[in-house]
């Protein structure tokens, strides 16, 4: 009986004191007690400089977030020329890019998250941005076909290229 009435005691107590705490958060904050002086910042003289010193950190994004989201662009200005007749100092056209002038793709390494081909993903190095690619996936035009520990079997430019480590 006795720990029945120290329970019971103790439950009453809490009651009571978390009554108080609820009763204080509703009433909202209140004025400091008249006895209570609070003393204002000293006013800053017109002469000293604001001026703050600032450290920037010029940060790269990480390749694995994907792209960011597209900037808006510029409208574009057209302008018309008049047509220039060919002459012998103008420059022959430029030639469309071959394979030659391809993106460099190194293969960096190979996760994989279960025993199924379909879950393995190669890290592979495009330009100068690295990627995870999912096999059987596309991108940047290059679509891996087969990843594992030594190699990367991928199609770029319609060709197919292993790539090993």
């Amino acid at each position: 009986m006795n720990q029945k009435v120290v329970r019971v005691a103790l439950a009453v107590l809490v009651l009571l004191i978390w009554g108080a705490v609820i009763a204080r958060a509703l009433r909202g904050k209140k004025s400091p007690p008249s006895h209570v002086t609070t003393a204002k910042a000293p006013k800053v003289p017109d002469t000293l400089s604001t001026h703050v010193d600032a450290i920037r950190f010029d940060l790269v994004r990480d390749p694995f977030l994907g792209d960011p989201a597209p900037r808006p662009r510029a409208k574009a200005v057209t302008r018309t020329q008049p047509l220039k007749s060919p002459s012998a100092t103008t420059s022959p056209p430029k030639a469309a890019p071959t394979a030659a002038h391809a993106v460099p793709v190194e293969y960096l390494g190979y996760m994989r998250s279960g025993s199924d081909a379909t879950s393995a993903f190669a890290m592979v190095k495009i330009g100068v941005r690295q990627h995870l690619i999912r096999v059987g996936t596309t991108e940047h035009d290059i679509h891996v076909r087969s990843a594992n520990a030594n190699s990367v079997v991928i199609i770029q430019d319609g060709k197919e290229v292993t790539l090993k480590r």
